[in-house]
């Protein structure tokens, strides 16, 4: 199991409740561009809201191991479907669903893995389809916590 993302869920919650993070949120009403070949996510979920999630990386496919993806989403939602988008299947990418936070809002803990010395920057954008997007900056090897209201 994915020990790392898993202990970022209280942490996402606490944030996400707080507003800790207003200076690595950043709202936007658009979609960021998807870059790369990966097959960035596209999660259902059973109250009918879809999320996509993607990751800008700095570096060359062949940099990245692997990119672990954990949503967080309102507590008695379930998956009801993922979708990965077409793109190569190198690096593995795993997916993960919390339930854990409140009626609204998401979460996207994301770290993606690279050989590149030192770790690169990341961008992971999440996206409620027909509602709002968020971004967050952050590095390869470390969470990128992205909070979505």
């Amino acid at each position: 199991m994915l020990t790392p993302p898993r202990r970022c869920s209280l942490l996402a919650a606490a944030l996400l409740l707080s507003g800790v993070m207003p200076g690595l949120l950043h709202t936007t009403s658009a979609h960021a561009a998807i870059t790369g070949c990966r097959r960035d996510p596209v999660v259902t979920l059973s109250n009918g809201v879809q999320v996509q999630l993607t990751a800008a990386i700095a570096t060359s496919t062949s940099n990245v191991k692997n990119i672990s993806w954990v949503l967080h989403g309102p507590s008695g939602t379930t998956v009801r479907q993922v979708v990965f988008t077409e793109g190569n299947t190198n690096p593995t990418e795993t997916f993960e669903y919390a339930a854990d936070l409140p009626v609204s809002g998401y979460a996207s803990d994301t770290v993606v893995t690279t050989v590149a010395r030192p770790p690169v920057p990341v961008t992971v954008t999440a996206s409620v389809l027909n509602g709002a997007s968020a971004f967050t900056t952050g590095a390869s090897n470390r969470d990128v916590i992205t909070l979505v209201p």
